[in-house]
């Protein structure tokens, strides 16, 4: 599949769009209330470059709903897209409405985003989902790259919608034409081993031949050190640690795209002091984190843990238009340009 900046659209099937793509697609695959397993190989070609600035990259494999007769122009429920900054991101989109009539910050249409990890360019990538599509609280998402489980969710995941999905591969970038890249971008991938089953498959009968087998995260959090125990009395012992290493994410939201400033402050020691061992993507001239920030390695300790402590970080979201700092939606006035607190407490 191959995108050319020069390009200005694509008619494939009996579907035309007049912004740019190039895609396959299958209709007719499943409905909401059906357990479907898909598996797919992709391989992005070293020539791929996008410079058109898209929040949301470029869509290589979408789950798309027909719609019914009062749905307006929405996002697939789920896509698997390459971002500018060329990370594989994942997005589910749901709405119990039987109509949705406002996709960005409609108060029940909910996007749910993951990041799985750098795109290697030229190397095929092994895909596995599996899916009960349902917009109610018994669906069930999970996601393998390359055997490694990077998505799993339970819950709503799909629209309410009566007609089939759409199945499409290729590319799709929604800001193609709009925001023009440069004259020599490509966006080249090439699609192979897919497969499709019903209820009763299984991961091994749809990832394609040579995938490795399916894993779950069973990495244990880190030891505790430095344990001591004191007698206090015939009765009491007191047991004191270094407590394992606390990690948390910031920065997102599930009905926008949110951007984190690189300044994040944590409570300690009745002042606030700047954090370090930052994890994330920095983008324009490396002053704003895009998706998730992990904050690793916390300076607490367990006693500070359970007590509870503070983080303070400054978001914006695009929502069509960029809001900084909102304090409620309004996100105007004396509503915007404020951080955001979160309070961190040991369970």
């Amino acid at each position: 599949m191959q995108l050319n900046a020069t390009d200005q659209g694509y008619i494939y099937g009996i579907y035309f769009d007049p912004v740019v793509r190039t895609e396959f697609e299958k209709s007719g695959l499943s409905h909401v209330g059906d357990e479907r397993w898909y598996g797919y190989s992709v391989n992005v070609d070293p020539v791929f470059k996008d410079s058109s600035g898209s929040p949301n990259g470029a869509l290589v494999m979408q789950w798309h709903g027909n719609g019914d007769a009062c749905d307006t122009t929405r996002s697939p429920h789920l896509g698997i897209m390459v971002t500018v900054d060329m990370r594989w991101r994942i997005q589910n989109i749901h709405d119990p409405n039987p109509c949705t009539v406002q996709e960005h910050g409609g108060s029940t249409n909910v996007r749910n985003d993951w990041y799985a990890g750098n795109v290697e360019k030229g190397k095929w990538v092994d895909w596995v989902v599996y899916a009960k599509w349902s917009y109610r609280s018994d669906g069930v998402l999970k996601i393998w790259k390359d055997g490694k489980l990077v998505v799993e969710r339970n819950g709503p995941n799909a629209y309410n919608d009566q007609p089939p999905e759409i199945l499409k591969w290729g590319v799709y970038n929604s800001w193609w034409n709009a925001h023009a890249p440069a004259s020599t971008d490509k966006l080249i991938t090439y699609v192979d081993e897919i497969r499709i089953g019903d209820a009763n498959s299984s991961y091994a009968e749809v990832a394609p031949p040579g995938s490795p087998p399916p894993t779950t995260d069973t990495t244990p959090p880190s030891t505790p050190t430095n344990l001591t125990a004191t007698a206090q009395s015939s009765s009491q012992i007191n047991l004191s640690w270094t407590a394992s290493t606390a990690s948390l994410s910031v920065g997102v939201d599930q009905s926008t795209y949110t951007y984190t400033y690189k300044d994040i402050y944590i409570w300690k020691n009745n002042q606030w002091q700047k954090l370090s061992n930052l994890q994330g993507t920095l983008i324009y001239e490396n002053k704003w984190y895009r998706g998730t920030v992990t904050l690793a390695n916390l300076p607490l300790t367990s006693q500070e843990l359970s007590q509870g402590s503070f983080i303070a970080a400054y978001v914006a979201t695009w929502t069509g238009q960029w809001k900084i700092g909102c304090r409620t939606q309004a996100c105007t006035g004396n509503d915007s340009g404020k951080w955001s607190l979160m309070r961190i407490r040991k369970q």
